[in-house]
């Protein structure tokens, strides 16, 4: 996952591997089928990722705000023991990190998604082609290698 975060990047992921968004998931299949389990769950976590997401703009606008304070107006804070960023570091690696691996978890259901859906769809093959033979072809005895020829 590189560049910048979508509003929405779980629905957003649905929508580039699947062609739908996660809401529109469920109705296609007959309720408590394997296949509406799976569209739920393809749905749960694209909002899981969402939910992450939002928490990381959260509390990085927190951080930037604080930034923003101290570089403006150079104002330090009130016991310089405790650091700037205190916990807010740790707490954005730790959703960048929750983030990515919720990305990593859709991209997997939805694959599993795709090929579970392709496999339940029926698949147009061709039927094979009759050819014609010849009726004394086909009534005339085979012949056993070696035989009808003379030495």
């Amino acid at each position: 996952m590189s560049g910048p975060l979508p509003p929405d990047p779980g629905a957003q992921r649905v929508v580039d591997l699947l062609g739908t968004r996660p809401a529109e998931l469920l109705p296609k299949h007959p309720p408590n089928s394997p296949l509406a389990r799976l569209a739920e769950l393809v749905s749960r976590q694209a909002a899981h990722l969402d939910d992450l997401a939002h928490q990381l703009r959260t509390e990085a606008g927190w951080v930037a705000k604080d930034l923003l304070r101290i570089s403006e107006r150079h104002i330090l804070p009130k016991n310089r023991h405790n650091g700037v960023l205190q916990n807010s570091a740790l707490a954005i690696d730790l959703l960048v990190a929750r983030l990515a691996d919720a990305h990593t978890h859709l991209d997997l259901l939805c694959r599993a998604y795709r090929d579970a859906t392709a496999a339940d769809e029926p698949v147009n093959t061709p039927q094979p082609t009759r050819v014609a033979v010849p009726a004394a072809v086909a009534t005339r005895a085979p012949q056993r290698p070696g035989s009808g020829r003379s030495r």
